[in-house]
C-alpha cells in the first residue's frame, strides 16, 4: 500500500526553492575549493557545508558548545521538526578544518569577518558570491546574469554526494534534516555514472 506523509509550510517553501533554482557542484569545482582550503579566507566554510549539508541561515548559529570532536558531530539546526537540534557527522575530511575553526571559536563557529555571528545576507553577499568569482567558479551575479551557484548549492552537493554513498535513505534524511527521505531526494540529480552502476549489476 502507499505511505502518505504531510509536509508543513515550511518543507514546502523549501522544496519549491529548490526545483526551482539550485545545482551541486561538479567533482572540479570542490577539487578547486580543496585547492584553496588553507589559503583563501572562508573556503573552509564553504567545504564544511558542502559536506554537511547546513542550510544557510543554519550555519551561522552554530556555537562551540554543539560541536563534539571526539564524537565527530556537531548538532544544530533550524526550520523544521526534523532539522532542528539535528545530529551531524562529520566526514574526516573536513575534521581537520573543523578543529581549526573550533579553536578560534568564540562563540561562533563560523563568524562574519568582524567576528559576529554570520548571517545568511552577508555570507552570500560579502563571502560567497565574491570568493567562488574570485576562485574563478563563477562571476558574481547581477540582474542579467543570474547565479549559477547560491549558497543553497552546498547543501545539494551535500545531498549528490551521499547519493552514492552505502547508507539508509532514512539516515541520510536525517543528516539532511529531512522528515522523509522522499524530500532528499529533490536535491539529488541523476548522473550518467550513477545510472550505468545500476545497469551493470542487472
Amino acid at each position: 500500500y502507499a505511505r502518505t506523509f504531510s509536509l508543513n509550510d515550511e518543507t514546502l517553501k523549501e522544496l519549491q526553492t529548490v526545483q526551482n533554482e539550485h545545482i551541486a557542484f561538479t567533482e572540479k569545482e570542490i577539487a578547486r575549493l580543496w585547492e584553496h582550503v588553507y589559503d583563501k579566507m572562508f573556503v573552509d566554510v564553504i567545504l564544511i557545508q558542502c559536506y554537511s549539508g547546513w542550510r544557510p541561515k543554519e550555519l551561522g548559529l552554530i556555537e562551540l558548545k554543539s560541536v563534539d570532536l571526539k564524537k565527530r558531530l556537531i548538532k544544530g539546526g533550524i526550520k523544521t521538526e526534523a532539522g532542528t537540534d539535528r545530529v551531524i557527522t562529520l566526514s574526516p575530511k573536513i575534521v581537520p578544518i573543523v578543529k581549526r575553526l573550533v579553536a578560534d571559536a568564540k562563540p561562533y563557529i563560523f563568524p562574519d569577518k568582524h567576528g559576529k555571528m554570520l548571517t545568511d545576507a552577508h555570507f552570500r553577499k560579502e563571502i560567497f558570491y565574491p570568493l567562488l568569482s574570485h576562485l574563478g567558479i563563477q562571476p558574481i551575479p547581477d540582474k542579467d546574469h543570474p547565479a549559477k551557484y547560491v549558497p543553497y548549492s552546498c547543501r545539494h552537493t551535500f545531498a549528490q554526494l551521499m547519493k552514492n554513498a552505502i547508507g539508509a535513505d532514512t539516515d541520510k534524511a536525517g543528516l539532511m534534516g529531512h522528515a522523509h527521505p522522499s524530500m532528499t531526494k529533490y536535491y539529488q540529480a541523476p548522473d550518467l555514472d550513477s545510472k550505468r552502476a545500476i545497469t551493470d549489476q542487472l
